[in-house]
């Protein structure tokens, strides 16, 4: 549910730059995306509507895609393959970090991450799969060139007695350098 102060209950298509779709990404919705632009000052009626009703909530939950939606074609590359952790998640192409293509290695420009908008203004938060060891490097260079102050974790350090981030919350005692310097 997208909230826009002032909202003309548009809806958008989000093509690529030549307009057209791009037949190798997997769309699973036939019609428009599921987009319901409510304006702020009529949020609290639509809630009450969706409380009212039987399944309200599910239903406009369901109409949200369960799949990609635009395309990821760098993260599907040879060369990046071993940095995705799972399969099944990747960054779209148009919103995912970039990072500074380090000389003889193609592919080092890839993390798998996304900017995520704000209120106000664009890519203001980057989302990021926790690091692997093999991506620790590109994670904390990522931190780096992108000057983030804060990281914020929303997994375990373990699941299922899996370490889940490798080092990088590692005790304020112990430190590591990441990188040639």
């Amino acid at each position: 549910m997208a909230l826009e102060e002032g909202a003309d209950n548009s809806v958008q298509v989000v093509e690529d730059e030549a307009g057209e779709d791009n037949n190798d990404t997997y769309y699973n919705i036939g019609m428009d995306p599921a987009v319901t632009v409510v304006a702020v000052h009529q949020l609290g009626e639509l809630i009450k509507e969706l409380q009212a009703s039987v399944g309200g909530f599910q239903a406009e939950f369901q109409r949200l895609p369960t799949t990609f939606t635009q395309p990821y074609n760098v993260a599907k590359l040879e060369e990046n393959k071993g940095k995705n952790k799972y399969i099944s998640y990747y960054p779209y192409d148009a919103t995912r970090v970039v990072l500074q293509e380090l000389p003889d290695q193609p592919g080092s420009d890839y993390i798998n991450a996304s900017y995520i908008d704000g209120y106000s203004q664009a890519k203001v938060y980057i989302a990021a799969q926790a690091p692997t060891t093999k991506t620790l490097t590109d994670f904390w260079r990522m931190i780096w060139e992108q000057n983030c102050t804060r990281v914020v974790m929303v997994t375990h350090l373990a699941e299922l007695g899996r370490v889940r981030l490798h080092g990088i919350f590692r005790s304020v005692i112990e430190s590591s350098t990441y990188g040639n310097d």
